[in-house]
């Protein structure tokens, strides 16, 4: 049965493309603390006020949800998933992102982005210190088109 995900790859990327070995595995070189997740959410909050904030249980991503279309993601790591319906656009704000996707590794800095069509197996990183992106999302992100492997 095939799998119901392209493994071709993204378009789009304005990055350096690279390789990357376990992406997905946390490396203890950054750790969000409870005061970090405080400033960031304050510094999110009010940046874009009105915004959900949602932080992952690992604590190693927070989303500031704007509307369906737009978020604002502070992340160390995410993990791989893909959606069925939403193509992505990863734009690197702060910090620098490696994401993977499609079997490949890209590099990014602020300015850089990259475009997850659906199906496309991803995940990210960030070096050092938690990259900040926007996420634009077409159609609108659901959790219900978010499916986690």
């Amino acid at each position: 049965m095939p799998w119901p995900f392209d493994l071709a790859g993204p378009t789009g990327i304005t990055g350096e493309l690279g390789t990357f070995e376990n992406l997905a595995e946390p490396t203890g070189d950054i750790v969000m603390t409870d005061d970090q997740l405080s400033q960031y959410s304050a510094e999110l909050l009010h940046d874009y006020p009105g915004a959900h904030i949602k932080i992952a249980d690992d604590k190693a991503e927070m989303v500031a949800e704007i509307d369906g279309f737009r978020a604002i993601a502070v992340i160390e790591r995410s993990q791989p998933h893909f959606h069925s319906k939403t193509k992505e656009i990863y734009n690197v704000l702060r910090g620098t992102l490696h994401v993977a996707c499609g079997g490949r590794g890209y590099a990014l800095k602020p300015g850089e982005s990259i475009t997850i069509e659906p199906g496309n197996i991803h995940f990210a990183r960030g070096v050092g210190t938690p990259a900040w992106l926007e996420v634009l999302c077409d159609p609108a992100w659901t959790i219900e088109d978010y499916l986690l492997l």
